[in-house]
């Protein structure tokens, strides 16, 4: 209970420091300079001496960080974490600083992002220049927040298998990161390995404070040839087979009118023309039922094909249905359109 107990009682101070009220034993620096811990923009004597050697930004970047900063701040006190983690993240892009580094943490372990904040946390100290007095404090909370962050050791045999893929939320992880504890965020977590022509094995679990997570994956079970060698079949005919069915339609009905107009031209050279003898309507009929005749045989074959044709492409778009039934009639497609 003593050591929860103290435990918040450097969280409040910490959260006073970053707001710029600081306890008054620390009120002031070794070399009697005030410094305000909740600043974004560090004064400049502090930049020079930040382990990192990061020059100064530039009076604009300076007051964008600034403005970003006080937004943070002003959502912190609001209980907003969201939008004051948001601000604080905007303000550091554009001038880090060990004041807005240290207010990010702060909220993203409220917000219960404890590797996160991990990370914030050790950036802190690496920006803070040695004599900082928020140091001691900063370093007795990150021992305390890493033993709380869950942490995940995974195996699987990762390069075993050509194209295989390991991620953990939708990141992939590399070999280097097999077997060993990584950092996770209270909640619920998804792994997934996936290795070519085999399903994904997938599982989830949730991870919780001072807990770590073992999980092992092995591939998925073999792909049915069908599902990894059988192109998807578009579900709607393509235009082609309309085009070809109309075609062929038309030159059916063509036909068919030409052969009623052979008829009717037969009629007129029975009525015209005897055993030896025909008028001069009866020959004119005669080479119309000729032509006609041509025409209609030609129209014929030519809506044969078109109809035949259309119905084969109809077919093809068609998605075949699982079954032994299937398989055949695919092959037989297959050998139809080989001949």
């Amino acid at each position: 209970m003593e050591r929860r107990g103290g435990r918040i009682g450097w969280v409040a101070v910490l959260v006073a420091m970053a707001a710029g009220t600081r306890p008054a034993a620390a009120a002031s620096e070794a070399d009697g300079t005030q410094v305000v811990a909740g600043s974004a923009p560090e004064a400049s004597g502090q930049q020079q001496t930040q382990a990192s050697g990061q020059e100064d930004t530039n009076a604009s970047g300076r007051k964008e960080a600034e403005g970003a900063f006080v937004r943070g701040r002003e959502a912190m006190r609001t209980g907003d974490y969201e939008r004051a983690c948001r601000w604080f993240a905007a303000s550091d892009r554009v001038a880090p600083a060990p004041g807005t580094v240290l207010n990010l943490a702060l909220c993203e372990e409220r917000l219960g992002h404890l590797s996160a904040s991990e990370e914030h946390f050790a950036r802190f100290l690496i920006l803070a220049p040695p004599h900082d007095d928020r140091r001691e404090i900063v370093v007795a909370n990150l021992e305390a927040l890493r033993v709380r962050i869950p942490r995940l050791v995974v195996r699987a045999p990762l390069s075993e298998h050509a194209g295989a893929r390991l991620e953990l939320d939708g990141r992939a992880l590399s070999p280097g990161e097999l077997g060993v504890p990584l950092a996770l965020d209270p909640g619920e977590h998804e792994l997934a390995f996936s290795v070519p022509g085999r399903s994904a094995a997938r599982t989830r679990f949730v991870a919780t404070e001072m807990r770590t997570v073992e999980r092992a994956l092995e591939p998925g079970p073999l792909l049915s040839p069908e599902r990894v060698a059988m192109p998807v079949r578009s579900s709607s005919p393509p235009i082609a087979a309309h085009v070809l069915t109309g075609i062929g339609a038309a030159s059916l009905v063509t036909s068919l009118v030409s052969a009623l107009f052979i008829l009717r031209e037969k009629q007129v050279v029975g009525h015209e023309c005897t055993d030896s003898l025909c008028s001069e309507t009866g020959l004119e009929a005669a080479r119309m039922g000729q032509t006609l005749d041509r025409v209609a045989t030609i129209s014929f074959a030519a809506g044969l094909a078109g109809v035949g044709a259309g119905a084969y492409l109809y077919l093809r778009s068609t998605p075949p249905t699982p079954g032994v039934g299937t398989a055949r009639s695919s092959y037989v497609l297959s050998l139809s359109g080989a001949f």
